[in-house]
């Protein structure tokens, strides 16, 4: 096995490790096999499950530190003690490898092995041969009147750790594990990350950004967490070896756009609290599907302006009421700059801000675009001045 740089090698195994196979092998391979060898096992073995591969043969060796010729070596190794299979499929002046670490043979099974057995007694000596004969299985050593010596694992003063370590440690620890992320928006990501594997969202595209925007769109088009896993995992970016290179957000976006039936079940205490694209959808006369315009237009009401879901839902619903059932984006936006003006969180905030005292807005499972509101309209830049302020506000809005 002779692997060359345009070369694509993928992993799989079958099967687990068990406490006899892993004695085993501290007994008797670490004997036979060279460190190299050992090395390139357990990378095999620990790797197999990780979305990074496959990957191309130069990163493999990368890894590994190993140069190409200390690879084959250590898989010639692997090979002769039966502990590793190879898969080869030539095309197209390329090749790929499927590598499968084999688990190792218990004692036992070694033991009566008519070849590794005789290996083993030739590479140990006879004394202590005989001894892991007569003494298998063991008797395990009492710990009585012992006491743990424990140190830290790496000295603090280590400079072999720079800074740079340090920070892509807490960037890729931090982003899985949350500890410095705090989310913005009310998106359950706790249940998203426990039915999200990494194999399916790998740990490095985990960035807050991402996290952001996954979290925004979910409110924005009522997607639960369970079923906003499968389409982030649909909304991978494969790369020429088939491995992850990034989050495509505008393909997440349109499969949460067109994802109508997102929100559509939500029991709230609120009609103000369901997601605002569900809200204008119970606004269309049966309608399901958004328009461009009007899904753009929710979205940068929540990402640009800033609006919780029930302040958008009130705001779209005094619009379509006002207005004939259209929805202006002009209009739209001149209510939503008094809102931020006003800091307005609630949706009873909202409606006291458009002049309604009692909650004229009883439900907002009907469009009622031929009612009569009774409301005082809400403040609206009235000169050049305040348009002017609307769009500074803006620009600030996004940075």
């Amino acid at each position: 096995m002779k692997p060359k740089e345009i070369d694509t090698v993928y992993l799989r195994r079958m099967n687990t490790i068990t406490e006899d196979e892993l004695r085993s092998f501290g007994l008797f391979y670490t004997v036979l096999l060279s460190e190299p060898a050992q090395k390139l096992f357990w990378h095999l073995y620990s790797y197999a499950d990780l979305s990074q591969y496959p990957c191309d043969f130069p990163v493999l060796i990368e890894q590994l530190s190993f140069t190409a010729e200390d690879f084959n070596r250590a898989s010639e190794e692997l090979f002769r003690f039966e502990l590793l299979k190879v898969f080869r499929k030539d095309e197209e002046g390329r090749s790929s490898f499927v590598l499968e670490p084999l688990m190792p043979k218990t004692p036992d099974e070694f033991l009566e092995h008519p070849v590794l057995s005789r290996f083993f007694l030739a590479k140990s000596g006879l004394p202590l041969y005989t001894k892991i004969r007569n003494e298998i299985p063991r008797i395990p050593v009492s710990l009585e009147g012992y006491t743990e010596i424990r140190d830290k694992l790496i000295p603090t003063d280590n400079q072999d750790w720079t800074k740079k370590n340090e920070d892509d440690y807490q960037k890729a620890s931090g982003t899985y594990e949350l500890n410095s992320f705090e989310p913005e928006n009310p998106f359950d990501y706790a249940q998203f990350f426990e039915n999200c594997s990494l194999r399916v969202f790998p740990a490095k595209f985990r960035t807050k950004e991402n996290l952001d925007y996954i979290g925004q769109t979910a409110v924005l088009f009522g997607i639960d967490a369970k079923r906003m896993v499968a389409h982030v995992g649909n909304s991978m970016i494969r790369g020429t070896n088939r491995s992850f290179t990034g989050l495509d957000l505008n393909k997440l976006y349109q499969r949460c756009k067109d994802d109508v039936k997102g929100g559509s079940n939500a029991e709230c205490k609120s009609p103000y609290d369901i997601a605002p694209a569900e809200f204008l959808r119970r606004h269309q006369n049966g309608v399901r599907k958004l328009s461009d315009a009007d899904a753009r237009l929710l979205d940068d009401l929540m990402r640009v302006w800033k609006l919780p879901s029930p302040v958008i839902n009130v705001l779209v619903e005094y619009t379509l009421e006002t207005s004939n059932g259209e929805l202006k984006r002009s209009q739209v936006e001149k209510i939503a700059s008094s809102f931020v003006r006003a800091d307005v969180k609630t949706a009873e905030d909202a409606m006291k801000k458009i002049g309604s005292s009692k909650g004229i807005m009883k439900t907002a499972g009907k469009p009622r675009v031929n009612q009569t509101v009774k409301s005082v309209k809400p403040e609206e830049p009235a000169s050049a001045d305040s348009e002017k302020e609307r769009e500074e506000l803006l620009k600030l809005l996004k940075g």
